[in-house]
Formats: C-alpha cells, structure tokens, sequence
C-alpha cells in the first residue's frame, strides 16, 4: 500500500489543491480523495469514542469536508471531456 499524502498538512485548503500547477489531474484527484478519507476516518473515529469528541473540530472536518467534496466535482467538471451533442431521433 502506498503511503498515505496527508494532504491536509501540505495545502490550507482544497482549492490550493485545485490551483497547484505542478499537479497532474490525477494527483489532484488522489489527494483530494485521500483527503476525504483522512476526514472520514476522523469522523469514524469520533464516532466510535476513539477519539475525544470536540465539537469545534467536528464542525470544522464537516465544513472541509463540504469543500473537499466541492473541489472533487469542480475537477471532474474541469477534467471531463467535452462530450458532443447526442444526435436527435429523427421525426418519423
């Protein structure tokens, strides 16, 4: 298994993700990825009283969360192929 980005302790923000030119499309979907996973992960943790419950923290993973998911679809929506018009049916 590969070692885990921690992307959260390289970028501020999701959308730092988004603007690293040295980034390939791909890398920045792994990294927002594996950020959602980290996120995930803590809130699992939480969850399960593994971790002390702080609800100022929690609220904060839920918002970054909310724009890890935004950054993930605005990739997708930069990174998608044009796709031509679908022809129409002709009128029988």
């Amino acid at each position: 298994m590969p070692p885990r980005h921690n992307p959260a302790t390289r970028y501020p923000h999701p959308q730092a993700v988004l603007d690293d030119a040295s980034l390939s499309p791909v890398q920045k979907a792994e990294l927002l990825a594996e950020w959602a996973l980290d996120l995930g992960d803590r809130s699992a943790a939480s969850d399960e009283g593994m971790a002390s419950p702080s609800p100022t923290r929690t609220d904060r993973d839920v918002l970054m969360l909310d724009r890890v998911i935004a950054a993930q679809a605005s990739l997708e929506a930069i990174s998608a192929p044009l796709q031509p018009d679908a022809p129409e049916k002709p009128i029988a």
